[in-house]
């Protein structure tokens, strides 16, 4: 949810009646993830191929000295968002799955009484 508002240009909570809001989102990653992915591995490419030495650590080493601090707990942030949505994924295969009859039946105990998403840990 928090990409979701430089994404599709409004905040999370909003609603468009317009329902144009895949596209903005799809354009919102093609005009500035992608262009950003590719030029980091372009970089990495190329600090490899000016020292093969820098292979250990490509990514971090792109970046000055003052500023891998930053970087490690920018990366460290972006690995605690992408396990919750790798879990939130898992569990919603495997809902769907018991659902359809493809797994047995599966125990799923809710974090919210009103709310349906990702289980709680009992």
């Amino acid at each position: 949810m928090a990409l979701e508002y430089p994404l599709c240009g409004e905040p999370p909570s909003g609603r468009s009646g317009d329902g144009d809001r895949t596209r903005r989102i799809t354009r919102g990653w093609l005009l500035l993830v992608l262009p950003a992915c590719v030029l980091s591995y372009l970089g990495q490419g190329a600090l490899i191929l000016e020292d093969p030495a820098n292979i250990s650590s490509p990514f971090f080493l792109l970046v000055p000295s003052w500023g891998r601090l930053p970087l490690v707990v920018l990366a460290t942030a972006a690995t605690v968002i992408a396990s919750q949505a790798v879990i939130t994924g898992a569990y919603s295969v495997a809902a769907q799955a018991a659902q359809l009859g493809y797994l047995p039946r599966l125990r799923i105990a809710h974090t919210s009484e009103t709310e349906r998403g990702q289980p709680s840990r009992c």
